[in-house]
C-alpha cells in the first residue's frame, strides 16, 4: 500500500486540494498510521485515537468525509483497550499452560499489558 498511499500525496491530493478551493472547500489528508504516538500505542489507545479521528472529521467536514484503503496484508492487530476480568483470568490460565513457561513470563507480560486486570474487580479491565 506504500505505493497507493505515495500516489494519493503526490497526485490525487493537490488535485483535491484545488478542487475543494474551487468550490470554497478545504481539503485535508490525514492518515491515521501517523497520528498515534509510541506511548499511547503501548498503552492500548491506538484504536481509540483512531476512532476519535474520525468521529472528529464526521462532526466537522461535510459528506463525503472518510477514504479507506483496505489491503490483503497480514499485518498488525492490536489487542483490546479493555477485556473483562473473566477474560484475563482464561487468558492468565492459558498463559500459565504454554510450554517452557516455567519462569512464568507470559504471565508477566499479560500481566503487564492488562495492569489493572489481576487486581480484584468487577468492571473491564485496562
Amino acid at each position: 500500500m506504500k505505493h497507493e498511499r505515495n500516489a494519493l500525496e503526490a497526485d490525487a491530493f493537490p488535485k483535491l486540494e484545488q478542487l475543494c478551493q474551487r468550490h470554497g472547500f478545504q481539503f485535508q489528508a490525514i492518515d491515521l498510521r501517523w497520528g498515534v504516538s509510541t506511548e499511547a500505542g503501548l498503552d492500548h489507545r491506538t484504536m481509540r485515537i483512531c476512532f476519535d479521528e474520525l468521529r472528529r472529521a464526521q462532526e466537522l467536514s461535510p459528506r463525503p468525509n472518510f477514504l479507506i484503503l483496505l489491503g490483503n496484508r497480514y499485518g498488525w492487530r492490536p489487542l483490546p483497550e479493555e477485556i473483562s476480568v473473566e477474560e484475563f483470568h482464561t487468558l492468565e490460565h492459558a498463559a500459565a499452560q504454554i510450554p517452557g513457561s516455567a519462569d512464568k513470563s507470559a504471565v508477566a507480560v499479560l500481566r503487564e499489558w492488562y495492569r489493572e486486570a489481576w487486581r480484584p474487580r468487577t468492571t473491564p479491565c485496562r
